[in-house]
């Protein structure tokens, strides 16, 4: 039982997390006004669709499949923001 609420632990710590990702991008956007570019609102969609699927882990946090694509969403976000560092420094 024990491990069955570190998941749940797990999946309010992912939104948490994707919630300040978002927030934090939007803060620099629209208070400090810089205009972000392509690379940078492509790489906010594997946030937000994370937030969304912490809801679903959180409800069935028995199932395995679910941490699995939250990995595979953070690994493409982990890529996005890979490419985005190298364009950026040429």
């Amino acid at each position: 039982m024990n491990i069955y609420l570190n998941k749940k632990n797990f999946y309010i710590f992912i939104l948490f997390y994707s919630l300040l990702a978002i927030f934090f991008a939007l803060y620099i956007e629209y208070i400090l006004g810089y205009k972000p570019c392509k690379l940078c609102l492509y790489q906010r969609i594997p946030y937000i669709i994370s937030i969304f699927i912490s809801f679903i882990g959180y409800n069935y946090f028995k199932n395995l499949k679910i941490l699995i694509l939250i990995i595979i969403i953070f690994s493409i976000s982990a890529l996005f923001s890979g490419y985005h560092y190298g364009i950026e420094n040429n």
